[in-house]
Formats: structure tokens, C-alpha cells, sequence
């Protein structure tokens, strides 16, 4: 398993935004694009996991382990603050979160396509170790193999 942890505050995989474009012929037809800051952070993403991606792309069943951390917000109590990493329930939803991840690994080289992932875990808590996307990957047979399943 490939096992790497990143600083960098995570963000959802936004739909595609549709807007109507006319031709020069007059012709109309619709065109999908993603917001520019979508882009931009992708691209970051891909910066700070570059390094990380194994020298062939893995083949066969991938199982992936995703954990994003957020810091505490300022509002929030001592007490909620006490256990150093609570559940986080807000947005973005974890099925976004996962899929913006998995683009952004196929088109690094960590896979040949995000549709060999078999099994992902994806936790999203609040943390004082904040902003940090901890992320691991590898083939189903190495995480039988370690889990003794």
C-alpha cells in the first residue's frame, strides 16, 4: 500500500456547470465546462500527490483509504475540542470529496481508470492536526494480504 499524507484543505467535486453557446453560423448548442477554481484546485491537488504515485499504474482491484482533516474552528469549544479529532458533519459530502480525489489519481498515473476501485473508506473529521489529506492506496491482493480477510 502506498501511504502519503499532504497538507492541503480538501474540497468537493463539483457537477458540471452548462451554459448555451452560439456558433458564428448561428447555431446553437450547449457547452459543459468546470468553474475555474474547481480547475485550480485540481491542479493543486495533483502538484502535492505527483511524487507519490507508484512508477506503473496500479492494475487490477484498487482499494482506497481516504481521511481529511479540517482545524477547529474558532467557534468551537474547549470541550468539543477535547478529544483532538470529532466527526465532521457538514459539507462537503464525502461521496464528492472521494470522487474529486480519484479524478485527480487516475490522471496522475495511481490508476488506469477510477472504476478499478473496489473498496474506499473515506472519513472526514475535525482535527488540531489539521488541514491534512491523509491518503492510501494499493491493490485489493496487498490489503488482503495486510488485513488477513
Amino acid at each position: 500500500m502506498i501511504s502519503f499524507s499532504i497538507p492541503w484543505i480538501p474540497g468537493p467535486k463539483q457537477g458540471d456547470r452548462s451554459r448555451v453557446v452560439r456558433t458564428r453560423t448561428g447555431k446553437q448548442f450547449i457547452a459543459h465546462y468546470q468553474p475555474a477554481e474547481i480547475v485550480a484546485e485540481a491542479r493543486s491537488l495533483a502538484s502535492l500527490i505527483i511524487p507519490y504515485r507508484p512508477p506503473n499504474p496500479l492494475e487490477g482491484p484498487v482499494v482506497l483509504n481516504i481521511f481529511a482533516f479540517w482545524p477547529f474552528c474558532k467557534s468551537h469549544s474547549k470541550r468539543f475540542r477535547s478529544t483532538g479529532r470529532r466527526p465532521k458533519d457538514t459539507k462537503p459530502d464525502t461521496d464528492n470529496l472521494q470522487k474529486a480525489i480519484m479524478d485527480v489519481m487516475q490522471r496522475t498515473g495511481f490508476f488506469v481508470n477510477d472504476s478499478q476501485v473496489c473498496r474506499v473508506l473515506c472519513e472526514k473529521s475535525w482535527s488540531d492536526r489539521g488541514p491534512m489529506l491523509v491518503i492510501e492506496v494499493g491493490t485489493y491482493d496487498d490489503w488482503m494480504a495486510s488485513n488477513g480477510d
